[in-house]
Parts: structure tokens; sequence; C-alpha cells
């Protein structure tokens, strides 16, 4: 299983899990998918990823988790079930990518 792999298998089950969908994304990005780099993603899905990183970071490259989960408190249900759309869509793209299974 590659690392891109398993951050997005984590995050989709942070983000099915409880609570607020602010808080779902936030904690499926900072613990998570802040820690990919675009370039290890299909080449495909690296816009909407780099899309996903801006809105999440105010595209700065030094945002820390608060700042993160600011940001993301301030998105509106449609706002974060989009970029939880995207982040659906990039973990089918990694998982089609050719992930190994041990």
């Amino acid at each position: 299983m590659t690392f891109e792999w398993e951050k997005f298998h984590l995050a989709m089950h942070t983000l099915a899990g409880a609570g607020s969908i602010q808080r779902r994304l936030a904690d499926a990005y900072t613990l998570h998918l802040m820690h990919v780099a675009p370039a290890e993603l299909p080449a495909e899905v690296r816009p909407l990823f780099e899309h996903l990183r801006a809105e999440l970071t105010g595209g700065s490259l030094e945002a820390n988790s608060g700042d993160i989960c600011d940001r993301v408190r301030r998105l509106s249900d449609d706002q974060a079930s989009e970029a939880v759309d995207r982040i659906l869509v990039i973990h089918d793209a990694v998982a089609r990518s050719g992930a190994t299974f041990a």
C-alpha cells in the first residue's frame, strides 16, 4: 500500500465519523491529507488536491492545524460537502493508480 493511499484511506474513515462536516473535514485534512505531496498523486487529480489545499489553508504552505480548523469552521455545509466530494474523487484515483495491498 502506498503512503498516499493510506492517508486518503484514513481520511475517508475520519470523514465517515461523528461530528459536524466541518470538524470531520478539518480532522481529515490536518491528521492525514496535509502530509501528502501533490507530486505523488496521479496527475489528473493534482489540480483538485491543490484546490483543496488552497481552500483549506488559505494558500499558505505554512498554515498550521489551528489555522486550517479556523478556515474550515467558516465553510458553509455546501462548501464543506464540495471539499469532501473532491477528497472522494482523489481517493478513488489514488486507489485506481496501482496501490498494492499487503
